[in-house]
């Protein structure tokens, strides 16, 4: 990462959440940061069905296509694909440092290949 270049910012899954179910706006300066080229907002496809387990379940459908919204359409959220590589990766993740399910898949996006990642959660 070069001077002056975006700051690349990994979302987990509770920082996506959070914010939009509490209208708190956290989420909303993290998004105005990278449409102004500050940030660079990274999460995972693992998110989306992470975010739309509540939603779906208390049937509300508002909620589930804000989400589905934000994370096939926006244009300042990256979103980093899941593989067989991936999820291999994990297991190692897993077994190395004991961090389960779900967490070991987001560590492992928020590190591959992104260069000055930080890891961001509430």
């Amino acid at each position: 990462m070069r001077v002056g270049d975006p700051t690349a910012v990994y979302l987990d899954t509770n920082v996506v959440i959070q914010p939009i179910e509490a209208n708190e706006e956290a989420l909303l300066f993290l998004i105005e940061n990278a449409a102004a080229d500050l940030l660079c907002l990274y999460t995972s496809e693992l998110t989306l069905a992470e975010v739309l387990v509540g939603p779906l379940k208390s049937g509300n459908g508002e909620l589930v296509a804000q989400y589905e919204d934000m994370l096939t359409s926006d244009d300042v959220l990256e979103i980093v694909p899941i593989d067989r590589s991936v999820l291999r990766r994990s297991a190692e993740i897993q077994a190395v440092f004991g961090i389960k399910g779900y967490d070991s898949i987001h560590v492992d996006r928020s590190k591959s290949g992104l260069q000055g990642l930080r890891v961001f959660r509430p």
